[in-house]
């Protein structure tokens, strides 16, 4: 039975307490990929730049942690990270993974290796999610992000502050 928390008159049952600090925290991290990034690692192009999971959320079996690692990230614009999701229109998912093979390797990464050791289940209970948080926040801190500024943050700090 999930604890219910009271927000402006609105119930917040646990696991959606616990929901909303893991969008934070993704939130954060998009934010550090996008701002170490600078660029599509794709195309180049810096227009509508995001943070792209290396390894999917998916296929991580639940095993969260993987989800705000800053190495299975990388910064791709609006067009790329569609045909990333298989969603392309010029290019293929096809030529995605070609492109993410190519981008692991030069870095001395391996996409099984990662795939293998993020698929570990463990779940994080609601203290280690916002360790997470206080760990990319301050990274946020450090390379002087104005996270406080963005909209989805602003957002999600609003409906955790009844609770």
């Amino acid at each position: 039975m999930h604890k219910t928390y009271f927000k402006d008159k609105k119930q917040m049952s646990s696991q959606q307490v616990r929901s909303t600090w893991i969008k934070l925290c993704l939130c954060l991290w998009g934010m550090i990929i996008v701002k170490r990034d600078v660029k599509c690692q794709w195309c180049g192009g810096t227009r509508g730049l995001t943070g792209h999971h290396i390894v999917t959320r998916g296929s991580t079996k639940g095993n969260k942690l993987s989800w705000f690692l800053l190495e299975n990230g990388v910064g791709l614009c609006l067009s790329c990270h569609g045909t990333a999701h298989g969603r392309g229109r010029q290019r293929t998912l096809h030529d995605y993974m070609e492109w993410e093979g190519e981008y692991l390797k030069e870095r001395d990464m391996s996409y099984k290796l990662m795939k293998r050791d993020y698929s570990v289940i463990a779940k994080m209970t609601k203290h280690d999610i916002q360790l997470q948080f206080n760990i990319l926040r301050a990274k946020c801190e450090g390379m002087r992000i104005p996270y406080t500024e963005n909209k989805t943050y602003i957002r999600l700090t609003k409906k955790l502050a009844g609770v």
